[in-house]
């Protein structure tokens, strides 16, 4: 997990257990993989270059190496529970003014309807 992780990441990894190793490896994955798209640059950024913390709360916090040259304060990180069978991260460059941002979801409930479902957030910065 090294080469997908920062030391940090793959450090704490390896101190949960089993279910709850597989689980994180996911979160963080899914929130790299939102980052990495929101840049528009994929795997050209070396994912070792930032980390993400899981605080209380359900907040989260990334933290950027000198050499990723990037501001924390710019971005907005959303963990969004979409069922049990997945993992959904999304990114947004938001700028460091703190605006509040509001996520909705919608259901495609037949071809061209839509209806609106509660957005269940599980982190966020």
């Amino acid at each position: 997990s090294a080469r997908y992780f920062s030391q940090q990441e793959a450090a704490e990894i390896l101190t949960l257990s089993g279910d709850f190793q597989r689980q994180r490896f996911y979160d963080l994955w899914t929130l790299k993989e939102a980052y990495i798209k929101a840049c528009g640059m994929g795997l050209a950024i070396p994912l070792q270059e930032f980390s993400y913390q899981f605080g209380t709360d359900n907040k989260l916090a990334i933290e950027f190496a000198a050499e990723r040259q990037d501001q924390e304060s710019a971005w907005r990180f959303w963990q969004i529970d979409v069922g049990s069978e997945y993992k959904l991260a999304l990114a947004a460059r938001t700028g460091s003014e703190g605006r509040e941002h509001q996520l909705r979801s919608w259901k495609l409930t037949a071809l061209h309807q839509l209806s609106e479902t509660k957005t269940k957030i599980l982190r966020s910065n």
